[in-house]
């Protein structure tokens, strides 16, 4: 009963502890991965970050958490 708005917020404060207001929507991505026989259709996000402090609350889901300039960003994603 949220809104993608909301839900982004929640989902980054919940699995970075980082605190994120002004969200909007960026895009959607139809994801199909072959290899790993996964179909996931994926709403983006963009928010501001209200600090650049990071905390791993998911380390089942995530690995290792950091802040990039967009053209630094590491490869592979997933």
């Amino acid at each position: 009963g949220e809104s993608p708005a909301a839900a982004a917020a929640r989902e980054a404060l919940e699995e970075t502890g980082v605190v994120v207001a002004n969200v909007r929507f960026v895009a959607i991505t139809n994801d199909v991965l072959t290899d790993v026989d996964k179909h996931y259709v994926t709403v983006w996000m963009r928010g501001d970050a209200a600090g650049t402090e990071l905390t791993i609350h998911d380390s089942e889901e995530i690995a290792e958490a950091g802040w990039f300039r967009t053209e630094e960003i590491p490869r592979p994603l997933h």
